[in-house]
Formats: C-alpha cells, sequence, structure tokens
C-alpha cells in the first residue's frame, strides 16, 4: 500500500517545474495506492496522482482513448517518476464525487451513470484478450469468465495483497463465511456467459464525478476488467448500504427497467448479478483481511451471504 510523505511545498515545487503560472495547489486526499493533488496552471485545471503503481496510470491513458460524449474519461499528460514514486498529470474535469451526493442527487444522477454503463459495455474488445483484470496491452490473464470468478481465493506471491489468505485463515469465523460464499459462487458460476466486455470495477468514491445530475468525469482505471458488464452494476448494488443516503434505491430494479427500456436482452440477469455481487463480496473480505479492517471484514461477509442467497437489494 501506497505510504506517502509529501507535503505541498514539495509537491509545489515539483509541479513549479513543469508548469508556467501555477497556482491553486492543494490536496485532494489520498487512497490505497495513492495520493491525489489538484492544481491550476495557464487557466486549466490539472491533478497530479503520485504511487508505487505506473500500471495504473498506464491503463488511464489507454482509457482515455475511450473517451467520448457519453463516457467521459480526462486525457493523461504526463507519466513519470518523481516524489518518491510514479506520478501522473491529468486534466482536471469539474463535478462533485459519486460518494458526496445527497439521496436526491443518487435519484437524479442514475441515468446518467446507467448511459455511462451502456458506454463501457459497448466498447470495443476485438484487439483485446483474456478475461479479469488487463494490463495497458490489453491482455487479461484468464481463458474464462468463470475461471476469473472462481480464482478469487487465490493470494499469488507478488500479488498487491499477498498474505491475506492466511491472515483470514487465521479467524476461524471468517474462514467459515469466505467459504460459505465461495460456496455459493460455485453454484452460480454456470449460469454466467463467455461474453467479453470492459469492466471499470471500481465506479465509487471520487472515480466517477458529477454535476447537475449528470457524468462528467469516470477516472482510476486500475481495477479494470473484461468480462460481464453486469459487474459494474453490482459494485453500485453491494455498496449500497455504506451510503445512507443511497438505502432508499433500487438499484437492481432501475437497471433492469433500463435495460428493458433499450431493449437489451440480459438472460439469467438475477444468477449473473448475484454471481457478480458474490465475488466482489469475497474481494472484500480478501482486501478487509490484508489491512486487517476486522470490523469491515465481518460487515462485508455478511454482506456477501445476503446478496448470495436473499433478496438482490
Amino acid at each position: 500500500m501506497f505510504s506517502p510523505d509529501l507535503d505541498l511545498d514539495a509537491v509545489t515545487a515539483f509541479l513549479r517545474g513543469r508548469f508556467d503560472g501555477l497556482e491553486g495547489v492543494e490536496s485532494l486526499g489520498a487512497g490505497e495506492w495513492s495520493a491525489a493533488f489538484a492544481f491550476r496552471a495557464g487557466g486549466v485545471e490539472y491533478v497530479l496522482r503520485v504511487g508505487d503503481h505506473p500500471e495504473d496510470y498506464a491503463k488511464d491513458a489507454v482509457a482515455a482513448r475511450f473517451a467520448g460524449a457519453d463516457l467521459p474519461v480526462p486525457a493523461i499528460l504526463e507519466i513519470g517518476e518523481g516524489l518518491g514514486g510514479w506520478f501522473a498529470v491529468s486534466r482536471r474535469l469539474p463535478g462533485v464525487g459519486f460518494d458526496g451526493l445527497d439521496t436526491a442527487g443518487f435519484e437524479a444522477a442514475m441515468p446518467s451513470v446507467l448511459q455511462v454503463l451502456d458506454a463501457i459495455r459497448v466498447l470495443d474488445v476485438s484487439s483485446t484478450r483474456g478475461y479479469g483484470i488487463w494490463t495497458a496491452e490489453e491482455v487479461a490473464p484468464y481463458g474464462s469468465w468463470r475461471e476469473c470468478l472462481l480464482d478469487v481465493d487465490s493470494d499469488p506471491v507478488g500479488g498487491r495483497t499477498h498474505g491475506w489468505r492466511g491472515r483470514l485463515r487465521s479467524i476461524p469465523w471468517a474462514t467459515k463465511v469466505f467459504d460459505e460464499g465461495v460456496a455459493i459462487l460455485e453454484g452460480l458460476v454456470e449460469h454466467c456467459p463467455e461474453a467479453r466486455h470492459v469492466i471499470h470495477a471500481d465506479l465509487m468514491g471520487d472515480n466517477m464525478r458529477l454535476l447537475d445530475g449528470r457524468v462528467t468525469a469516470v477516472v482510476d482505471w486500475g481495477t479494470a476488467m473484461y468480462g460481464d458488464f453486469l459487474y459494474d452494476v453490482a459494485r453500485l448494488v453491494f455498496w449500497t448500504p455504506w451510503f445512507p443516503e443511497m438505502r432508499s434505491l433500487d438499484v437492481v430494479g432501475m437497471a433492469r427497467e433500463h435495460y428493458e427500456s433499450i431493449g437489451l436482452e440480459v438472460p439469467r440477469f438475477e444468477e449473473r448479478l448475484r454471481a457478480c455481487l458474490v465475488h466482489l463480496g469475497l474481494d472484500a473480505q480478501a482486501y478487509n483481511a490484508f489491512t486487517s479492517r476486522w470490523d469491515e471484514l465481518g460487515r462485508s461477509g455478511e454482506r456477501t451471504l445476503e446478496l448470495g442467497r436473499g433478496e438482490l437489494r
């Protein structure tokens, strides 16, 4: 995980060597893998991100090629080494983070969010290969979507969260919940098609920005995948309880109605969505074990079983 030791003076000095008319440098906060800063230069707004994983920024540069009227993705202007890690500079598009909306804001935004998911769903993947998280070369490691989903229990040496399995399996209750989730997933994958689409896989928080009910920016494609497009819908559904303002929204119902309205048939909608939800939950448990967030581990485990066996809300 990224442990930044950056202050505004160091960041300002770094940027001053690259941009004339620099002003307004401010921290946007740090996430798990990077820290971000906003600044202006020549009347244009930019974002600087600094982290340990240059491949994430390279994927953002690939995703910038996806940009269009229905999929606003900012251009990556520079990627390089600096400030004790790797950095990327991009244009800053307007808007507020998805998780900063109130209930009315979420309701107003959902049509635009679903249109963005449509734009991602129809991206051309004919020159790409594989399933799962793809590289900047647009190649993913798995031969099938089902293989990708069922490999959620793996803990490869060299992976960003290596060691999670040992931590989780040292706790009996966590092991039991995780294994129950895996068993549910094994029963669901037979209904999953091998169709392949681009999946953003992290459309929450500040990775999706909105203004006046419209999505204005889709950023941070580091965990983007190839697989079932319902995975992006599932992410919105899974995390709803974490956002009190979203709890009244029937995201599943909205998605169903949207696909019906555009004439898109989604065979085995419920089983496919449920498989994505359980995979998301298992992945969240693995991550919470890695970060020793035991309360969140329990909460994500409970949500996984609830969605795996109960009502999809």
